[in-house]
């Protein structure tokens, strides 16, 4: 990662440094070029060599982390889908995708309900969503899913809310299949 702006000669980068134990640092660098009057050439660079060492390694361990949570959910045998509290869709993991028969981007953002409710389980579902988001509290219910050929699954799920404050930011549903 390089930044220069020419107008100002300031630059940051960050680069591993080999040290002379063999080891190697992670270094932040950042710096001014100091230009000669006469011809505007560098002359020279000042600047402070950070070790951000110990920062790279926690970022890649909470990339780690993340990848492997996210695989958890996605490459799970059960359907999960993180629902907002005013019943968009914000994620469905590939067993869901896949079952139901969508991509993605024709869920992501769509009211829950309308897209995969089956009709005689609309007012069902509405009540169990009114509970979590209303009494904040999870609920397991089975109910028919509707695929997007029309056809519809059984399905056993467990909702729970979740909170990251005082308010909930969204609830999730984690079901399997029970044909």
């Amino acid at each position: 990662e390089r930044h220069f702006n020419r107008q100002t000669e300031f630059y940051q980068t960050e680069y591993r440094m080999r040290c002379k134990d063999g080891s190697y640092k992670w270094i932040l660098d950042r710096g001014k070029v100091i230009e000669r009057q006469d011809d505007g050439k560098p002359q020279r660079m000042i600047g402070t060599h950070s070790d951000i060492t110990e920062l790279k390694n926690k970022e890649n361990l909470l990339r780690i982390e993340r990848d492997f949570n996210q695989t958890l959910i996605h490459d799970s045998p059960l359907f999960f889908v993180a629902i907002k509290p005013g019943g968009e869709v914000m994620m469905m993991n590939k067993t869901m995708l896949t079952a139901l028969g969508y991509e993605s981007e024709e869920v992501v953002g769509k009211d829950y309900l309308e897209a995969a409710a089956a009709d005689e389980e609309y007012e069902k579902l509405r009540v169990a969503f009114s509970t979590i988001v209303d009494k904040r509290k999870g609920t397991q219910l089975s109910y028919r899913v509707r695929c997007k050929d029309g056809s519809t699954i059984p399905v056993e799920w467990h909702g729970k809310p979740i909170f990251l404050g005082d308010k909930m930011d969204f609830f999730i549903g984690i079901g399997f299949d029970i044909t």
